[in-house]
């Protein structure tokens, strides 16, 4: 894949990775001591925004009616691309609200069985 060659499924796939290692990392906080356990903890909730990011932004791709294969650097004007690209939560919600995405109903979920850990 070329540098700037982004297809939107990428996005659903990293969110996917991200989610597996958070659930290897929450595996590890029954075993660890109070330090390591904050040092884990911490990490999942970095990793969880990416979670909830890409997921954001499959969804809206997905939503536009976007190709599997195609790049979305190429997609959109000027002032769209800077909107997606920014990881401000409170500005892709934004985003999503003026192409009528609507996150009650639209965005998918990873699964029912996750637990609360």
């Amino acid at each position: 894949m070329a540098k700037n060659d982004l297809k939107y499924i990428d996005f659903r796939t990293a969110s996917y990775r991200n989610l597996n290692v958070c659930k290897e990392l929450i595996e590890r906080l029954d075993v660890c001591d109070e330090k390591n356990k904050k040092s884990i903890l911490h990490k999942i909730y970095y990793l969880s925004d990416y979670i909830i990011e890409f997921s954001y932004k499959f969804a809206l791709f997905h939503h536009l009616g976007l190709s599997r294969n195609q790049n979305i650097y190429e997609y959109g004007d000027e002032n769209f691309k800077k909107k997606w690209k920014d990881h401000s939560f409170s500005k892709l919600r934004n985003l999503c609200s003026e192409y009528n995405l609507n996150f009650s109903t639209d965005i998918p979920h990873f699964g029912k069985k996750l637990e609360n850990k």
